[in-house]
């Protein structure tokens, strides 16, 4: 299983950006979290319609390191985790 973390804090279109790309990659996500760091933009407004999409709202910004293990907590063992930095 192949897994893509994204860590989001007031990215603007970078994120829907970054989604677009994964889309068109050779070897597909089979799952792409992003984990939304208490961002006060609209990052999260208008992101590709995706099945594999997870979105993880915290209500702090716990900084990139701690977002990811928020992340990780959802993800089964045996994964192939990417993590991708968008700001």
């Amino acid at each position: 299983m192949i897994i893509v973390v994204i860590v989001n804090f007031n990215s603007g279109t970078m994120l829907s950006e970054c989604l677009d790309c994964l889309q068109t990659q050779e070897l597909v996500a089979d799952q792409i979290i992003v984990v939304d760091n208490n961002c006060s933009d609209d990052s999260l407004q208008n992101l590709p319609p995706m099945n594999t999409l997870n979105i993880v709202k915290i209500d702090d910004n716990l900084g990139f390191a701690a977002a990811n293990n928020r992340a990780l907590l959802q993800i089964p063992d045996e994964s192939l985790v990417i993590t991708v930095l968008t700001s």
